[in-house]
């Protein structure tokens, strides 16, 4: 999806440990943007989880993800917002697919340079609606070979980001979380 030259050069920045995860990590880049470009989509949907902390609030990645979670801002039916990420899949270059549950996912697929599956899920929850703090608007570059965009991206405050990730340690009563996403945080976080 993503010629070689592309992959290398984003690879100085983000030295992940296989080619396709420089790759998937341009593509969820590009995803991120645009979702936040999207006049309907920039609107309803807000950015959180581990991704979020990692692209917009570290100075660097620490970690690296295949997913994306946003939260909705409004009630209602959820056909529009599955057809509107369908639709945006669909013209980036994805093959789409979705699996509606208790919150919705939708999963965006393409063939990485080297012929392995990248897969993207975007995970929508649709119950927690009412932010802890003000959300922040913060801009999102992807300057690469392939592709050069910018958006300003609906998202979080740092330390409500953090809470959310102790919450789903507590929930999954997992460790590997905390160890895997946020032992770099406190150097990195003013929250």
């Amino acid at each position: 999806m993503i010629p070689a030259n592309a992959i290398t050069g984003w690879s100085v920045d983000h030295t992940w440990s296989s080619r396709e995860q420089v790759e998937q990590d341009l593509l969820l880049s590009r995803a991120i943007i645009a979702i936040a470009s999207d006049p309907y989509l920039g609107n309803e949907l807000v950015f959180r989880g581990g991704t979020a902390l990692h692209k917009l609030h570290l100075d660097r990645p620490y970690r690296y993800s295949e997913d994306l979670d946003y939260v909705r801002s409004s009630a209602g039916g959820i056909a529009p917002l599955t057809q509107a990420l369908t639709r945006l899949g669909t013209d980036l270059g994805f093959h789409v697919g979705t699996r509606v549950s208790e919150h919705p996912k939708i999963y965006w697929r393409a063939a990485a340079d080297s012929g392995v599956r990248l897969r993207i899920k975007i995970e929508v929850n649709t119950h927690e609606r009412s932010p802890a703090l003000p959300l922040l608007l913060h801009r999102h570059r992807v300057d690469s070979a392939w592709w050069r965009g910018e958006a300003d991206v609906r998202t979080f405050q740092p330390s409500e980001l953090m809470a959310t990730k102790i919450r789903a340690l507590y929930q999954r009563s997992k460790g590997a979380l905390l160890e895997r996403g946020c032992s770099p945080l406190s150097a990195s976080l003013s929250v």
